[in-house]
């Protein structure tokens, strides 16, 4: 698959980008070839594999296997998104051994091998398995913002699936690691809410909507929402303190 959507690796960067829509697709983060000890892994699951992240509390394992270690992912969350999106944030249970390349294993109930998750690589113009190489560094401060994210540009881009709609917010983190944006969004008078791990490229950017194809949140045209956020980086450190509500127009236009 070529680039499905903006949102992914631009827009939500929760899974690969592709030219158009499949029916499926099981992707992971973090996206570079080396990990740290104590890195956590988010997997995504796109349309008829969403079930399949529902289902890591309901039967189906997740680990890390290298030549001679094996290491149990525990799923700290589910997270379903509004439009054919699901991720789980998975946290190996034992450190994870300096110089050994793990590759990520789901198992169903019976025991068996499911279908590798996997990384598109532009570079490869194509797809390889989910792996990475351990580095030894070990990253405990938390991240924060240098500044909060404030509202810059509001879009909707229509295309032949679908249209591509998005927030922009323009903010800056600070942190040794790649960062996870923990991010709460509601309609303005609606009380319920969908939380969503995005990913924010260089720092700077947070986009808050979804792709043709899929994506973490959808709008209602001429509607009010809201939306906060906290950080998270890829070594499990946290900083648990929610940036105020920020309050904007459906950027959805018909």
């Amino acid at each position: 698959m070529i680039q499905i959507f903006f949102s992914i690796s631009i827009l939500f960067a929760s899974i690969q980008l592709h030219a158009k829509c499949f029916s499926h697709d099981l992707s992971v983060f973090p996206e570079s070839k080396e990990i740290d000890q104590n890195s956590i892994i988010m997997l995504i699951g796109y349309g008829y594999d969403q079930p399949l992240i529902d289902s890591l509390c309901l039967g189906y394992t997740v680990f890390l296997v290298s030549v001679n270690d094996t290491v149990n992912l525990e799923v700290e969350c589910i997270n379903r998104g509004m439009f054919l999106l699901t991720q789980a944030i998975l946290k190996p249970q034992t450190p994870l051994i300096v110089g050994q390349r793990y590759h990520l294993i789901i198992k169903n109930q019976k025991g068996q091998n499911m279908r590798a998750p996997s990384f598109y690589r532009e570079e490869l113009d194509g797809y390889e398995n989910a792996s990475w190489m351990v580095i030894e560094h070990l990253d405990n401060e938390a991240p924060y913002f240098l500044s909060f994210p404030v509202l810059s540009e509001s879009k909707t881009l229509h295309h032949g699936c679908g249209p591509e709609v998005y927030a922009q917010f323009e903010c800056s983190i600070q942190d040794d690691s790649e960062v996870l944006v923990k991010t709460e969004f509601k309609e303005f008078d609606n009380k319920e809410t969908v939380v969503y791990y995005l990913i924010s490229r260089g720092r700077k950017q947070i986009y808050i909507g979804h792709g043709m194809c899929s994506g973490a949140f959808k709008y209602r045209p001429e509607k009010m929402y809201q939306v906060r956020f906290c950080l998270v980086d890829l070594n499990g450190n946290t900083n648990s303190t929610w940036t105020d509500w920020i309050t904007f127009k459906s950027p959805f236009k018909t």
